[in-house]
């Protein structure tokens, strides 16, 4: 299951969000729900790094359990950038509640 963990600062904005694990919703190559995320996330990051000043500490590891980690959200943009991130990822979760899991 790919689990998003969003811890908010106490105004609401995002503090850190943290995605990791696979769907596991079909053949390695045929996973139709790690393809959305992961199109979503890389999206995200790539807007981030052309429209973020600063941009947001990242960390990203691909090994055994897929990781992307996103940390000090501090300008405006980087906020409303990850707002829709979690807006089109809380969409998929609506579609396949069985492979992915947000906690907000």
């Amino acid at each position: 299951m790919i689990k998003v963990k969003v811890i908010r600062n106490q105004d609401d904005g995002f503090k850190s969000i943290t995605i990791s694990g696979h769907a596991y919703s079909g053949e390695p190559g045929f996973d139709l729900v790690c393809a959305g995320v992961s199109a979503i996330v890389f999206g995200t990051l790539n807007a981030l790094s052309l429209k973020s000043k600063p941009m947001p500490e990242v960390k990203v590891n691909e090994k055994d359990n897929a990781l992307v980690e996103i940390k000090n959200i501090k300008d405006k943009k980087s906020q409303e950038i990850l707002e829709i991130m979690l807006i089109q990822l809380s969409s998929v979760e609506e579609s396949y509640k069985e492979y992915i899991s947000i906690i907000d």
